[in-house]
């Protein structure tokens, strides 16, 4: 926790994160342009106003700095999605290779199916 950074810091660094420049995120908000740049604190009523547009952005970490910028139930179902998807490429991954050497084996099986035909005149 930096004690010497402001609740408009946070929303500035929370803003970055998320990838908008200062006038898409204020506009988002419903905040006039240059809001961030030109206040020491947002007004209450503003910044319930950027916590509801944001529900994943954690309130106290916003307040005062504790805990994680994110709420736990927002990370918690992105670390779920990012192990979902790293199980779905491993398992495809393994498909692939599996698929791979069957269609190895059938061609092997099918060359000698050729040999016995050839051996056994039925060409």
């Amino acid at each position: 926790m930096n004690e010497n950074e402001s609740v408009v810091d946070r929303l500035n660094k929370f803003r970055k994160l998320q990838g908008y420049n200062s006038s898409e995120f204020e506009r988002l908000c419903d905040l006039s342009n240059g809001y961030l740049r030109l206040i020491k604190t947002p007004g209450a009523d503003k910044l319930e106003h950027i916590l509801n547009v944001f529900p994943e952005l954690n309130r106290k970490w916003v307040m005062d700095g504790s805990g994680p910028m994110l709420n736990e139930e927002d990370r918690t179902a992105d670390e779920e999605a990012a192990s979902t998807t790293n199980s779905l490429i491993q398992e495809v991954n393994s498909l692939t290779q599996e698929n791979k050497f069957l269609r190895q084996l059938a061609d092997e099986k099918e060359r000698y199916i050729e040999l016995l035909k050839d051996k056994l005149g039925m060409k």
